[in-house]
């Protein structure tokens, strides 16, 4: 779906770029698996101004208004205060990453290992609760946990199976082992302000997800 800055109802889509399979860039336009099955739901001449943005700013642009709503954002009940969350879209789980000739294990047999995940993403709390033992280091992104691991400052990344999967083939083919068992599933969904107090969620044709 092309970006469209003038979208009748102004509705501003933030995502991040790139999160394959799920949403990315190309060309200006938005494109992946989120986006056909968003764009699927959406009410009959409903449009929207995809925004790309890294993984860190998009709560901040959300909180200040450069955007309406977050897509693809992975619902966890730790987030219940600071989103409303569409129900989910497309489900997806997250996985340990190694570099290549280590069999990734699961998540509770990770021992004292050192775990490399992203700050801003959902592993932080469930490797904490699953994994106590484990050293965790936060990263800004997706990237950065790669590089960590391929530095051999950790023995695993945790990251989202299926986008850890396709950003190790695509930037670092041969170096990073197939994701380890998959642990934490997740729903992807849109995320508004708490409550929607705007009211998004059904003007694009979305439920929200009432969490405990």
């Amino acid at each position: 779906m092309t970006e469209d800055p003038t979208a009748p109802e102004g509705l501003r889509l933030g995502y991040l770029d790139p999160f394959r399979p799920f949403c990315w860039s190309e060309n200006g336009s938005a494109r992946g698996s989120f986006v056909i099955a968003l764009t699927a739901r959406l009410p009959p001449a409903t449009r929207l101004a995809w925004r790309p943005a890294p993984l860190a700013a998009l709560p901040r642009h959300l909180a200040t208004g450069r955007i309406d709503a977050i897509a693809a954002k992975a619902v966890t009940a730790t987030r219940a205060g600071q989103f409303t969350f569409s129900e989910p879209l497309l489900h997806t789980a997250a996985a340990l990453f190694a570099r290549a000739g280590t069999t990734p294990p699961a998540l509770s047999d990770t021992g004292t290992a050192t775990i490399a995940t992203p700050g801003n993403g959902p592993l932080v709390a469930i490797i904490r609760a699953e994994a106590p033992c484990a050293r965790l280091l936060l990263t800004p992104d997706y990237d950065a946990a790669l590089a960590a691991l391929l530095a051999g400052r950790t023995d695993f990344a945790a990251l989202n199976a299926d986008a850890g999967a396709d950003l190790a083939q695509r930037v670092h083919p041969g170096r990073i082992s197939r994701p380890g068992p998959r642990f934490a599933p997740l729903g992807l969904a849109v995320a508004t302000l708490p409550g929607d107090p705007h009211g998004i969620l059904p003007r694009i044709g979305l439920f929200p997800l009432h969490l405990a």
